[in-house]
């Protein structure tokens, strides 16, 4: 599976939002990847990152992580 297909886009970060926040707030999701801030030139949050897994069905499994809904077949 290719890698846009496991980015998730999370929105809503301060200005103070690193890359070892979001991977421990994701980390009960399974394997991360890679996790990226977008960054202004001064290096503060842009108010948004991605973080991409190591899952194959990662829309299922975070419903279920976080929202604890069970997939659908």
């Amino acid at each position: 599976m290719h890698e846009e297909e496991r980015k998730v886009v999370v929105t809503g970060l301060t200005q103070n939002a690193t890359e070892p926040m979001l991977r421990e707030a994701f980390r009960k999701c399974g394997y991360i990847e890679d996790v990226v801030v977008a960054r202004e030139s001064g290096g503060t949050s842009r108010g948004f990152a991605f973080v991409v897994f190591g899952l194959v069905d990662i829309y299922i499994y975070i419903n279920t992580c976080f929202f604890k809904t069970q997939p659908t077949n």
